[in-house]
């Protein structure tokens, strides 16, 4: 299974991705956590706008790690997984 999602944070950084339905056999062996990444794209502010290397957020991304927080709704099960932090540092000015 390969995808993407982007998600927009929050004005305090926070951002949910929701996965939607899907076996967890179909992750790369079996784990989200050692499937998905996430990585910076965007920032809002021009000026911030070059991704660091906290947490790998502008190499290979951040890797998730399990929350333990689990409901069930319907017949599914639910898994919270974080990430981060992850930062943007201001782009460098050369002056002339």
């Amino acid at each position: 299974m390969v995808g993407c999602r982007r998600a927009v944070a929050d004005e305090h950084g926070y951002f949910l991705a929701e996965l939607g339905v899907t076996k967890v056999s179909d992750f790369y062996m079996g784990d989200p956590r050692k499937a998905c990444y996430v990585r910076l794209r965007a920032s809002p502010d021009f000026e911030c706008n070059n991704p660091t290397t906290i947490n790998y957020s502008s190499i290979e991304g951040a890797p998730l790690r399990d929350e333990g927080k689990r409901w069930a709704d319907h017949d599914y099960d639910n898994v919270v997984y974080a990430t981060g932090p992850l930062a943007f540092r201001p782009c460098l000015q050369i002056s002339t």
